[in-house]
């Protein structure tokens, strides 16, 4: 199985896709939106590749939220979203912080350690303190600023291609 490990803000949602405004979104309660041009290039590496979706965003405790009860207006937004794109979530991994840092690095080799992988990728607009050198030549780092672009579309397609 080859698995992306998505963020969402500044992946698949970017300052430019809201006119350049890096205020939340009211309309959703405060969260930024999901643009449905950068969904589309997300389903552009799926499709090329028969990758997973894994979710590392902070956004993952809404959508876990609204599988177990159907109770979550944001990870229905989020499901929805990524359905109406014919895109689904295969799973989330779990957060860690200490001392008020986050580790989705240690989230992402838990995640890998309990399952079949052949390849991944990490596409996300941070770098988190325990990224090592592992995970640094399986990231592809977005912008804030421009999310998810057809050329870090090229290069995840072409990295996830790669054998391993």
């Amino acid at each position: 199985m080859k698995v992306l490990f998505v963020d969402i803000d500044g992946v698949v949602n970017c300052a430019e896709d809201f006119g350049g405004r890096s205020k939340p979104n009211p309309t959703i309660g405060g969260l930024m939106g999901i643009a449905g041009a950068r969904v589309r290039k997300l389903k552009k590496i799926v499709e090329a590749t028969g990758a997973k979706i894994v979710l590392t965003s902070s956004w993952k405790r809404h959508y876990v939220q609204y599988i177990t009860t159907k109770d979550d207006m944001y990870g229905k937004y989020l499901r929805n979203k990524f359905r109406k794109f014919g895109l689904d979530i295969f799973d989330t991994t779990l957060d860690y912080e200490t001392k008020g840092s986050w580790y989705r690095g240690t989230g992402i080799y838990n995640w890998l350690a309990a399952h079949s992988v052949e390849n991944w990728l990490v596409l996300d607009d941070e770098s988190f303190c325990d990224y090592d050198e592992t995970i640094k030549k399986h990231f592809i780092k977005t912008s804030y600023y421009t999310g998810l672009t057809d050329e870090l579309v090229v290069k995840a397609i072409e990295m996830l291609k790669e054998e391993t």
